[in-house]
């Protein structure tokens, strides 16, 4: 049973799952109705803007619970004997770190939204917030998932062999400086290899997609969808909410396959001490 749960954690959270949801975000959207998921959203965004910060902290909370599952798959990916304590001397070091780059990102924000008073109060010339922060989301959640993965490839062997994280954290940037032009090109071939796999993940998706619009999955002739109710009150806000977060985890589970076979191709450039 111990194992079986090992092996579903990881189909949902090991390596780089999640990246492709940021990657091709209207890939996991595709499962809602189009509909009744852009009148929630938009609600939330303009006369419902109350439960806006509701959203963000849960959003938040969920990516780190994430993120920190995503690093417990990892450690326990790493067959070693040890007396490190995976919570003391990983877990918690590492949500303080998680918290220093959350803080980082909410600086860039907060930098986004002062230049574009300043352009407005100025010059009189605005442009889309929205659009730039979803750019920003996107970018930094690839960023944070990839650089996390590699750092804790990296850096889990030596804290399991009785070193802190914050001195993996400094010799692991020490050791890329040092092996740039050996370590360069192993991060670009994952990194294009990780890229055709969320177009592989896209293009079966879509098939998928074109199969189901045409009632292929049902005997009604409908497509599946997923709906998302009217918000009136704080209960349907949150079941919208923990729907959009429960197809975020669907979507790491049909994404693990083609996350497996890739990785399997890429067991010659993992960034470790004997890869350089």
């Amino acid at each position: 049973m111990n194992k079986i749960i090992k092996n579903i954690l990881y189909l949902i959270f090991g390596e780089w799952n999640g990246v492709q949801n940021f990657v091709a975000p209207t890939v996991m959207l595709s499962m809602f109705d189009q509909h009744s998921f852009l009148n929630w959203i938009t609600g939330v965004l303009t006369f419902q803007r109350f439960f806006l910060p509701l959203f963000v902290y849960i959003v938040v909370l969920f990516s780190v619970i994430f993120l920190c599952l995503k690093v417990l798959v990892q450690w326990n990916q790493f067959k070693a004997d040890c007396r490190v304590s995976v919570i003391r001397d990983l877990i918690l070091p590492f949500i303080i770190k998680l918290h220093k780059w959350l803080l980082a990102f909410l600086a860039v924000i907060m930098l986004v939204f002062i230049v574009k008073s300043g352009f407005t109060f100025t010059y009189r010339q605005s442009f889309p917030l929205f659009t730039v922060y979803y750019w920003i989301l996107r970018v930094g959640a690839v960023a944070l998932t990839l650089y996390i993965f590699t750092f804790m490839e990296f850096a889990i062997p030596i804290v399991k062999r009785n070193r802190s994280l914050s001195w993996a954290q400094i010799y692991f940037h020490k050791f890329i400086l040092k092996h740039w032009k050996s370590v360069v090109p192993v991060l670009i071939v994952r990194l294009l290899w990780i890229y055709v796999s969320v177009l592989l993940f896209t293009l079966a998706i879509d098939q998928f997609q074109d199969l189901n619009d045409l009632g292929f999955f049902t005997t009604t002739g409908k497509p599946l969808e997923l709906f998302c109710k009217n918000v009136h009150n704080i209960k349907q806000f949150l079941y919208n909410t923990v729907l959009l977060l429960g197809v975020f985890l669907f979507s790491n589970l049909l994404y693990s396959p083609i996350m497996f076979l890739v990785n399997k191709g890429l067991h010659h450039f993992k960034l470790t001490l004997k890869s350089i």
